[in-house]
């Protein structure tokens, strides 16, 4: 079982893609999240870019339906969301198997120049596309630049990710990974 605190991160990812606010994800909220993705970052519908972000996007979704969807309804309630990110995060070979591997795949697309690190620019519009305001993303990436060089790097993106999702430190600025908290 995961503390309080995971579990309100947890949600916080659940609202995030719970687009249209209906209380289940489905195919429309993956289409708005991969619009709103193409709009922050200014990618061309249909473009290179965008294509390949809604391809990875669509499938984690589709393995998100599979080992989610446990009524077979074809959406993921909030229960069914929870109850699959609790058993995944309850150890790093969960993580590592159903989490991270979403980010292997966004990372190269993110980056827009492909030099292997998000500018302050690719990553604010990365924060953006979780429904943040500018404000929030310019305080983010000063927590999220760990060494303070201007960029964020792999390692530095990872970390945070990994320790928004498995953390239990509430001090650690990982907890507003996708926004506060």
């Amino acid at each position: 079982m995961l503390s309080d605190f995971r579990l309100k991160k947890v949600r916080k990812v659940f609202d995030f893609y719970d687009a249209n606010k209906n209380g289940v994800l489905d195919l429309g909220d993956i289409s708005s999240i991969c619009d709103h993705f193409a709009e922050q970052f200014n990618w061309s519908k249909g473009g290179e870019r965008d294509s390949h972000f809604r391809k990875a996007f669509t499938f984690h979704w589709n393995k998100l339906i599979h080992v989610a969807d446990d009524n077979k309804d074809g959406v993921v309630s909030a229960e069914e969301f929870i109850a699959h990110y609790t058993a995944a995060l309850k150890d790093d070979v969960g993580y590592y198997r159903y989490i991270k591997p979403f980010f292997d795949d966004i990372f190269p697309i993110i980056d827009s120049d492909d030099d292997g690190v998000l500018s302050k620019k690719d990553y604010t519009a990365f924060f953006r596309s979780y429904r943040n305001s500018d404000a929030e993303a310019e305080a983010a990436f000063k927590r999220m630049d760990l060494n303070n060089d201007g960029v964020i790097s792999h390692y530095e993106l990872y970390t945070m990710y990994y320790n928004f999702h498995m953390s239990e430190d509430q001090n650690d600025a990982s907890k507003d990974f996708f926004g506060s908290l």
